[in-house]
């Protein structure tokens, strides 16, 4: 009792003291005014309700913000319509809560947003990788890169060109045996799309889009070609030897030889001198048949209905299990290549030179027994091991302030969208 009889009295004293002798400067007027303010006015309790059930604690602060800088200006009281003491956190629709002398009185229609921390790992991943630390880590990444990339390439590259060539022999055989061994689902798939689509679908289209394309553009070349063969060739070396095909006698197959000559001698340097317009003609028909706006739809359509198809997800996903996923071979051919004694050295020095640089986004990331925990690292800990500045309250001011709002009377509360401000934030170290 005596004891907190003398420390009233000495805070009357400094309060005296410094009402006399403080307000020399402007900054010391406003101090001592908000001192004033702080002893004189009382504190303002208020009811508050939810739009729907919300985790609040007792405790949890109610801030302010103005400029970007957050200002305590309260905090939770009670939880529940009965403030049973007992209770420190629940569900709840209602809640009572404390603003300090400081808060400017609460108005008519003044509210507050409820805002809560995420629980998922992006916030994690947010929070200890700002921009400015992406950057940071970056540079780091990019220095060594170009410090030491000729020595680590020269020590890798052998082992990663030999794993890719192990790896692509595997792939090849066991896609191979997985297609094998999946024949059924393939012949089920394929005979459901040989109707729904080659029938329905892409046999109209060559019929009626791509052939004429084809005809415009093949038929006077073909008829150029044909017409040279044609001039070329000796009516009267094949005409005795189909008669001698036809008669009694012993050798047969002449007009076969004959045609068979012909083509070697004669036709094939004719095609082969026409090589250059046919290329261009077979350019000039692609050419078309992509610019042909019902092809490309009913292609389009076509290849999107194939993806979309539940079946052929589900045969393109046991291919990619079998061949990547569950491949033992697979598995064994990378253990080979990373774990022989050429590739332990190779990570052995690789390691040497990389090891200061990992260790500079380590104390980028969490900081050092020197420097300290870095803020981002421990705003992560505050709140996932300690459980700290999970909730809290941003109080929203009315524009009309003409009307208080009674102790009696409720200020709502709105959920809001967590974005990055929040009163828990510390700014990086310089």
């Amino acid at each position: 009792m005596r004891s907190t009889f003398g420390l009233l009295i000495w805070l009357i004293g400094l309060g005296v003291l410094g009402y006399f002798v403080w307000p020399s400067t402007d900054e010391g007027k406003q101090t001592q005014s908000q001192l004033v303010q702080y002893l004189t006015k009382p504190r303002q309790d208020f009811n508050i309700e939810f739009e729907s059930r919300a985790v609040l604690r007792v405790g949890d602060p109610i801030v302010v913000f103005e400029d970007g800088n957050a200002t305590v200006v309260g905090n939770v009281t009670g939880i529940g319509p009965q403030e049973d003491p007992k209770i420190n956190i629940a569900y709840t629709e209602t809640a009572t809560v404390q603003f300090y002398s400081s808060t400017p009185s609460i108005a008519v229609g003044d509210y507050l947003g409820y805002h809560q921390t995420p629980s998922s790992m992006d916030w994690v991943v947010q929070m200890m990788l700002p921009p400015h630390k992406r950057q940071e880590i970056r540079h780091l990444i990019v220095d060594a890169y170009q410090e030491h990339q000729s020595e680590i390439l020269e020590l890798l590259q052998p082992i990663v060109l030999q794993s890719i060539k192990d790896a692509s022999e595997v792939i090849r055989e066991d896609f191979h045996q997985s297609i094998i061994e999946r024949q059924d689902q393939i012949a089920k798939l394929g005979d459901r799309y040989q109707v729904e689509l080659v029938e329905r679908e892409l046999v109209p289209l060559i019929k009626d889009e791509i052939w004429p394309i084809v005809q415009a553009e093949m038929t006077p070349l073909a008829s150029e070609i044909g017409e040279e063969i044609w001039q070329r060739a000796s009516v009267w070396r094949f005409g005795w030897r189909y008669l001698y095909d036809q008669s009694p006698l012993p050798e047969r197959n002449l007009t076969r030889k004959e045609f068979e000559r012909f083509m070697q001698r004669q036709g094939t340097p004719v095609i082969e001198a026409y090589v250059p317009e046919i290329l261009e003609s077979q350019q000039r028909v692609l050419r078309r048949t992509s610019e042909n706006e019902k092809v490309r739809t009913v292609v389009s359509d076509t290849t999107m209905r194939v993806l979309r198809d539940p079946e052929f997800q589900r045969l393109t996903m046991d291919l990619l299990q079998d061949v990547f996923v569950d491949n033992q071979r697979l598995t064994q051919v990378f253990e080979k290549n990373w774990k022989s004694e050429e590739a332990k050295r190779a990570l052995e020095i690789t390691n040497k030179r990389l090891d200061p640089t990992i260790t500079r986004i380590g104390q980028a990331l969490f900081g050092s027994p020197e420097l300290s925990i870095t803020p981002e690292f421990s705003r992560v800990l505050r709140n996932r091991i300690l459980h700290k500045d999970d909730r809290w309250l941003v109080l929203h001011l009315a524009e009309d302030r003409s009307r208080e709002l009674g102790v009696r009377e409720t200020m709502r509360v709105m959920f809001e969208e967590t974005g990055t401000e929040n009163p828990f934030h510390v700014p990086a170290r310089k």
